[in-house]
């Protein structure tokens, strides 16, 4: 018999779609199920195609009370009510980032859709991001009874991509500023929040009127609500697994550790967890080769110039010791570490509680490659060849 072909959800971040299009989706709901009660303002940092867009689309599908999408998943166990909140969703991810005419026109425009979508009335003369925004909330909210649910992805890419360009920088955080204190302003009419992104928030001007944000970005019961782990690999791949093995000409052993050593690697917390990078994972079975997926899928420009300007030496970074303030510091070409950690090119190895801090590694051979190929300066390509293996 021929075995049913694997639907992997290559490009596909819609929790809606995977599920009714009957494709793979790795069970995450039971962390997710743990989040929602416990944190009612949560903040998330992760590396870019981590599975941060899937997890709030997730979330997202949960609060609009959408049963049928989550049968046989472990979230059923927990949940009984399945009531209908409304849900204020934004990506800030798209090209409009960098610009802030743009960027104020996005927002703008998913508030005003909103406010059609619940059939809610906001003065003409409220103008601003911040002000309407706020409005909408607290309108939605005595409209329908329920508390809002809001939903903020990639909150940092208007940030990141003007580094470089100061004017533009001060106008993005002068927009988002306002935007975001709303998550405070409004709290009597907030069911929960949550806001991802790359960067750590807390070194952000524009997050200091919602400060009751908690980050659970080295929280150990999150460490895997992003990534895969070995376990799920071997859950959810077998098939996968075996096809690929077959096509290699090896066994699914070696072909584990093949993907291990390419692909593994990553550990965001003091537990011992690690996670495969999805995107790349997902794209190695679909296409049955170990590819550098995940670098050649695009690095901002302003990143890759940035992190050129720094004076650094790979040979050194690699087993440096940081504490948590330090990783979760701003980015600064006069220390690397905190940028080509948040962006995961380094990640943890291991912790020592004697000392308070992380001990950093290159997570595994698809960024290796990465870093000495395209981002590591030339003077220092060979010194960090030798000794990162």
């Amino acid at each position: 018999m021929i075995k049913k072909k694997v639907k992997y959800p290559i490009g596909i971040q819609s929790f809606e779609r995977i599920r009714t299009e009957g494709r793979l989706y790795i069970d995450k709901t039971g962390i997710i199920a743990q989040l929602i009660d416990e944190v009612s303002y949560a903040f998330l940092s992760r590396p870019r195609r981590f599975g941060k867009s899937l997890l709030l689309s997730t979330i997202e599908a949960f609060f609009q009370g959408k049963k049928h999408l989550f049968e046989g998943l472990e979230i059923n166990q927990y949940e009984e009510n399945w009531d209908v909140y409304p849900v204020f969703r934004f990506d800030l991810s798209g090209d409009e980032a960098n610009k802030p005419e743009k960027l104020e026109e996005y927002l703008l425009k998913k508030i005003n859709e909103y406010e059609s979508q619940y059939e809610v009335a906001i003065g003409d003369d409220v103008t601003s991001v911040g002000g309407r925004f706020g409005w909408l909330i607290e309108k939605v909210s005595r409209a329908t009874g329920k508390g809002c649910v809001i939903l903020v992805d990639e909150y940092d890419k208007g940030i990141q991509e003007t580094i470089d360009d100061k004017e533009a920088l001060n106008r993005n955080q002068q927009l988002l500023r306002p935007f975001f204190s709303q998550l405070k302003v409004q709290g009597n009419y907030i069911k929960f929040a949550m806001v991802t992104g790359v960067a750590r928030f807390k070194h952000y001007t524009l997050f200091s009127g919602a400060n009751n944000l908690q980050d659970i970005s080295f929280i150990e019961d999150y460490a895997a609500i992003c990534g895969i782990t070995l376990e799920e690999m071997k859950e959810y791949f077998s098939q996968g697994l075996d096809e690929m093995a077959a096509k290699h000409s090896t066994s699914v052993d070696e072909m584990t550790e093949r993907l291990l050593q390419k692909y593994d690697g990553y550990r965001f917390t003091e537990a011992d967890v690690h996670v495969f990078n999805p995107f790349s994972l997902l794209n190695a079975f679909y296409s049955k080769r170990l590819g550098d997926f995940w670098f050649i899928s695009g690095t901002s420009k302003v990143f890759t110039d940035f992190l050129k300007k720094a004076n650094y030496d790979l040979s050194q970074i690699h087993g440096i010791w940081a504490s948590e303030t330090r990783l979760s510091s701003l980015f600064d070409s006069n220390d690397p570490v905190p940028l080509l950690y948040q962006t995961g090119y380094l990640t943890i190895d291991d912790y020592s509680l004697d000392i308070n801090e992380y001990r950093l590694k290159i997570p595994n051979g698809e960024v290796r490659s990465a870093l000495l190929q395209d981002l590591a300066p030339p003077s220092h390509r060979r010194s960090a060849t030798s000794s990162v293996g």
